[in-house]
């Protein structure tokens, strides 16, 4: 009898082994496929190198004042730290002056040397205005 209730669990227990294998098939894919091929690489060409010139360095220079509150005797003085025109424009009055001032204000600019000049005034700044002064 022993044997025969053996063979009863053996086949209680085959069927749930059955249908437990079953749920596992539909819940994961199988184990045994084949991987997809791998897609093939496509080369890409090595990107094109374009060489560009370097921006001009940002233009800079001294400001001074004279005298320090603005008057219509003021003369502005700029100091640059390299020469910036030949020694043949030394002495001569520029037709567009290195100096922008905001608001505007007139005035003339002439090189006193190769790497400075002055722009005297030729109005007179308003009472209370300040004044902004810019390297073009």
């Amino acid at each position: 009898m022993a044997s025969s209730q053996s063979q009863i669990i053996a086949m209680k227990t085959a069927p749930r082994l059955a249908l437990l294998l079953s749920s596992l098939a539909l819940v994961a894919p199988p184990l045994f496929l084949a991987a997809a091929p791998a897609p093939a690489k496509s080369i890409k060409p090595a990107p094109t190198v374009v060489a560009t010139p370097a921006p001009p360095p940002a233009l800079t220079a001294d400001i001074a004042i004279n005298p320090p509150d603005l008057s219509p005797d003021s003369t502005i003085e700029l100091r640059f730290p390299t020469p910036m025109v030949g020694k043949d424009r030394v002495g001569s009055k520029e037709a567009t002056s290195p100096l922008s001032v905001e608001p505007p204000l007139t005035g003339s600019f002439e090189w006193t040397s190769s790497r400075s000049g002055l722009y005297r005034l030729s109005q007179t700044p308003r009472f209370a205005q300040s004044y902004k002064f810019i390297l073009r």
